[in-house]
C-alpha cells in the first residue's frame, strides 16, 4: 500500500572548533521519493555572532542507493563566512552537519521536514 507521510527531525548541537559535526539525521525509506526543507540556526556564545541558512532539494531511494539533489539555497545569511552547513547522504541517512570555528562556542538547532512518497 502506498504511503504519503511528512516526518520532521530536530537536533541541537555546540561547536567548539571547524570540525563538521552532524547535527541531525533522517533514515531515508527504500522505494521512495521525496522533498526536503532543513532550516538551521546558530548563535556565538556570549557575541552577537549568529547565522540563518533555509535550504532545500529533493530525496530518492531504490534499490539500496539514496540520492540528494541539492536545490538552490533558498537563504543564508551569517555574521561571520566560516561557518558552513552541509547536507548530505551517509549510508541510508540524509545527515545535517555544521561547522564552527577554532575556540570559539557556537550552539546550533536544527529542523528538517520531510514529505515523502513510498510505493
Amino acid at each position: 500500500m502506498a504511503q504519503k507521510l511528512r516526518h520532521r527531525v530536530a537536533g541541537t548541537v555546540q561547536t567548539t572548533n571547524a570540525t563538521a559535526t552532524q547535527i541531525a539525521a533522517w533514515t531515508i525509506p527504500d522505494t521512495s521519493a521525496g522533498h526536503i526543507l532543513v532550516r538551521i540556526t546558530g548563535k556565538r556564545s556570549g557575541a552577537a555572532t549568529t547565522a540563518a541558512y533555509f535550504r532545500g532539494g529533493n530525496i530518492e531511494s531504490s534499490g539500496g542507493t539514496r540520492v540528494y539533489t541539492a536545490g538552490a539555497d533558498i537563504h543564508s545569511i551569517e555574521d561571520d563566512v566560516n561557518w558552513a552547513t552541509t547536507l548530505d547522504i551517509n549510508g541510508s541517512d540524509f545527515r545535517v552537519r555544521v561547522t564552527g570555528i577554532a575556540a570559539q562556542t557556537i550552539d546550533w538547532f536544527c529542523e528538517i521536514d520531510v514529505i515523502f512518497y513510498q510505493p
